[in-house]
């Protein structure tokens, strides 16, 4: 096992896209705003956004950051999670995980060596991984990329943890949603592990 001691704590900017990145429906700037609500009561936040891009050893990648807040009396959430993904493959190189619900307080740290088949979880030993792997925030850009169709059923096996596959994700519906940008077609999708 090798432990990540050269990698920087944070990427380099990159200024444009490489001429060879995949075609994606998303851009840096890209801000997505959502409410989180228990029945009628809002009762906190949560945002997902392209970031910029960055130089994650030697790879251009796209970088998001998905954030969640809110709760209730004597119950809060803050987290977030930040992913550092191929512009050409989508493949995570990297992933942050800092976790405070409640009580529970947890940060994780994932590098992924996809050129020797492997991740790292903070400083534990590396762990095989499957080919192109994915985290939680790439996989969402990632199913953003399909051409979705209604009462269709898609599988894939690229979650990072081998275990956790396959990723099964239903499109169950199109709904017409009203926020105050204006009224937009969406389509439901319920992933399965």
């Amino acid at each position: 096992a090798q432990a990540v001691t050269d990698t920087p704590p944070v990427a380099s900017p990159v200024r444009s896209l490489p001429a060879d990145a995949a075609p994606v429906p998303f851009s840096v700037g890209e801000r997505l705003e959502y409410d989180g609500r228990f029945g009628s009561i809002r009762v906190g936040s949560g945002s997902m956004e392209v970031d910029g891009l960055v130089d994650v050893r030697g790879v251009t990648t796209w970088h998001t950051v998905f954030r969640i807040t809110g709760g209730i009396p004597l119950y809060r959430v803050n987290d977030r999670y930040e992913s550092w993904f191929d512009v050409r493959t989508l493949s995570s190189r990297r992933f942050h995980q800092d976790i405070d619900e409640g009580s529970y307080e947890r940060k994780r740290r994932y590098e992924f060596f996809n050129e020797r088949g492997t991740y790292q979880e903070n400083d534990k030993p590396e762990q095989p991984t499957v080919e192109s792997p994915l985290d939680d925030g790439s996989f969402l850009y990632f199913v953003r990329t399909i051409p979705l169709e209604i009462g269709a059923e898609y599988t894939f096996s690229r979650y990072f943890n081998p275990a956790s596959n396959p990723v099964t994700i239903k499109v169950l519906r199109r709904e017409t949603v009203k926020v105050p940008a204006g009224t937009f077609t969406a389509m439901v999708l319920q992933p399965t592990f």
